[in-house]
């Protein structure tokens, strides 16, 4: 056991629901394992084992909790956030294909009212889309 009064940073906590109502934590750097009836309390509870595990105060042990989630779960996660990524792409497309018509129609002699009527949108969003 570590018993010097140095901070103990970098140690990592998994915890995971065990299918009861509890939380079961589990510190490998440590080899430590433990559970707690809540996940506020399964995070709080990570801490002072690590602690009591290398002897040292609480306020010295830097523990960061990761929440184990089922593979799948995990998965359709990444796949949520990659599409939004792809999504916010498209925009950025679309915008510039918006600008370049505004900017072709008013540069072909055609008024803002008609560039709205044309594009579905305002006079005032055409403006805007003239001026970037």
């Amino acid at each position: 056991m570590h018993t010097d009064s140095t901070p103990h940073a970098g140690i990592e906590a998994h915890v995971a629901p065990a299918g009861d109502g509890t939380w079961i934590i589990r510190i490998p750097a440590l080899d430590v394992t433990g559970a707690a009836t809540t996940y506020t309390g399964a995070t709080r509870t990570a801490r002072t084992l690590a602690a009591a595990h290398l002897e040292a105060a609480s306020a010295d042990v830097d523990v960061t909790v990761i929440v184990d989630a089922p593979d799948t779960i995990t998965r359709m996660i990444r796949e949520s956030a990659d599409a939004e990524i792809r999504g916010r792409q498209h925009l950025g497309h679309a915008a510039a294909h918006r600008r370049a018509a505004a900017h072709t129609l008013y540069g072909s002699g055609y008024p803002l009212e008609a560039i709205g009527a044309i594009m579905g949108v305002t006079a005032p969003r055409v403006k805007k889309y003239l001026d970037t």
